[in-house]
């Protein structure tokens, strides 16, 4: 994801959810919701990460703390997010080449 360059990267298992240039489809985790969560860089180019407002069954999780159903937090390089009970990724901000 690049500051500034798309719309927010959606992380769900539901094809339409899954445009495939902006998103996640991740078909293969019975655990993540049709329409999960998304992630979205701000103009100043902090990271925010959005539950979807009908709250996913088995919940998203940022550093081990449940985000709220429909809640919105921010994500920071180095941060563990898990989408249900096993599907997990790392935080990585990279900075762009010069």
């Amino acid at each position: 994801m690049r500051h500034g360059s798309c719309g927010p990267l959606n992380l769900g298992r539901h094809p339409s959810w899954a445009a495939p240039d902006v998103a996640a489809a991740l078909d293969g985790e019975p655990g993540v919701s049709r329409r999960h969560a998304s992630v979205e860089m701000t103009p100043d180019g902090g990271l925010w990460l959005t539950e979807h407002p009908a709250g996913p069954l088995n919940g998203t999780f940022v550093n081990g703390e449940r985000v709220p159903p429909g809640g919105r937090v921010p994500v920071t390089d180095g941060d563990t997010v898990r989408l249900g009970r096993h599907c997990a990724f790392r935080v990585l901000v990279v900075e762009p080449p010069v």
